[in-house]
């Protein structure tokens, strides 16, 4: 009997023992979590970042930091793993020449959005009842957030009057748009410098660095021109002859 009771609490132990390893695992699992991801094609979303060679260097500071590469906006990766450190996402990313590098993963996006007509419908939701005074223009800039049924969201950087026959113009924001738009990378670019223009001249009151920024747009294709180098051209015309009215504005 004896025998008996020392087999069944050796078998305990044994369980508890196996238990608390598996306990173990699941907590560094929740630390450090790599994610396989498709190849996927994603852009630099900001002004620029920094890509770290070693893994290891995640969460330091750029300036601690020797193996690293920049990276200016609308650079194109594509993305390998996904990975959680600490709570935070990271993508492990590779280049054209298949070298490899780590990058934060709020700092990339699926795609850019840029409005290439006039007088472009947006939505509080996607459905046509929700439908706002809000007019966009070409030249328009977004994030891709998500699409549903035939819309997609849009995160707009852009300034554009919320009621009809105001001059005030006010952040955009979120939106849902259905048409009017194009994703060509060249025309984000343009874009994305063109709305920093609008941001230097009517938020800064600052027209000699809103010109430095059109010239930057016409310059970043090499002189390859998209369907809204227009408008940047015009806005530069405009700046330039001083016939630029000053506008009223409300910042995000």
């Amino acid at each position: 009997m004896k025998k008996i009771f020392v087999l069944f609490m050796l078998t305990m132990l044994l369980f508890s023992f196996v238990g608390c390893k598996k306990d173990s695992v699941k907590t560094e699992d929740i630390s450090e979590e790599t994610t396989p991801v498709e190849n996927v094609t994603q852009y630099v979303k900001n002004w620029s970042v920094y890509a770290y060679s070693n893994e290891e260097d995640l969460g330091k500071k750029s300036k601690d930091v020797k193996e690293k590469k920049y990276f200016e906006f609308g650079s194109k990766f594509t993305v390998i793993i996904s990975k959680n450190i600490d709570g935070k996402d990271y993508y492990k990313i590779q280049l054209p020449d298949k070298s490899e590098y780590w990058v934060p993963k709020d700092s990339l996006t699926e795609k850019f959005i840029v409005i290439n007509q006039t007088d472009v419908n947006c939505y509080e939701y996607p459905e046509p009842t929700y439908i706002t005074p809000i007019k966009l223009q070409p030249g328009d800039f977004g994030l891709f957030v998500k699409e549903q049924d035939g819309w997609i969201e849009v995160e707009f950087s852009a300034y554009r009057p919320h009621k009809l026959k105001d001059d005030k113009r006010k952040w955009v924001g979120k939106k849902w748009i259905k048409d009017g738009y194009t994703e060509d990378l060249n025309a984000a670019k343009e874009a994305y410098y063109l709305y920093f223009a609008y941001h230097r001249n009517i938020i800064k009151k600052d027209s000699k660095e809103a010109i430095e920024m059109l010239n930057k747009a016409l310059e970043v294709n090499a002189g390859e021109e998209t369907e809204i180098t227009y408008v940047v051209k015009d806005y530069l015309n405009e700046l330039e002859s001083g016939n630029i009215d000053t506008e009223e504005v409300t910042e995000e």
